[in-house]
């Protein structure tokens, strides 16, 4: 199987000591499993979710092959409701067009959405965690499985923490493991990287 996970930086794992985020953890889980399993990060930094929704397929199909499913993991959202230089990176209703576009172009194909995750301001976690609900409606109108971080991760205050410990929006390695291991115990998950 290959797997291709696109979204954001915090996708990519920037400040992950090890390099790998959540992503790269959850892969080498599987791997260690005896998995057969190809695995492309495709996180960008500062990327939103306009970003995302125009680049994925021609990056995704790039590593595609015939012989093999190809599996989609989005995860973004906390660029879109970043506030920089007094200007919000998108509204929600923005995000929720580019997310149904590409909820539209991916229905023939497993998919899961991931998240955003709360960060160290108060005020921008409250726009990822509403951001969040709104998504998980969109989803569910398209059968595609959300994991909601503010719900999965085990500890919401030690992942606070330990984002606030490193540059208040990403984890260190230990802020990316709770989010690895929040969906890696996610059912939808686990019945996604079956064969």
């Amino acid at each position: 199987m290959i797997f291709c996970f696109l979204g954001d930086s915090i996708v990519n794992g920037l400040r992950d000591e090890e390099c790998k985020g959540w992503a790269g953890r959850l892969c080498s889980e599987l791997c260690a499993a005896g998995k057969n399993v190809t695995c492309y990060n495709l996180g960008v930094r500062r990327e939103k979710s306009l970003e995302v929704s125009q680049r994925w397929q021609a990056e995704s199909a790039a590593r595609e092959l015939s012989f093999e499913e190809t599996r989609y993991v989005f995860s973004y959202g906390t660029g879109d409701m970043a506030v920089r230089e007094g200007k919000q990176g998108a509204s929600i209703e923005e995000v929720e067009a580019n997310t149904k576009k590409i909820l539209e172009s991916c229905q023939k194909s497993k998919t899961l959405f991931v998240g955003p995750p709360p960060v160290a301001n108060p005020e921008h976690t409250a726009r990822n965690s509403e951001l969040s609900d709104r998504l998980q409606a969109l989803c569910d109108e398209y059968s595609v499985p959300f994991c909601n971080m503010f719900e999965h991760i085990e500890d919401l205050t030690a992942y606070v923490q330990n984002v606030v410990a490193s540059d208040g929006i990403h984890p260190s390695g230990a802020g990316y493991e709770m989010i690895a291991q929040a969906v890696a115990s996610w059912k939808p998950w686990q019945d996604f990287v079956q064969d």
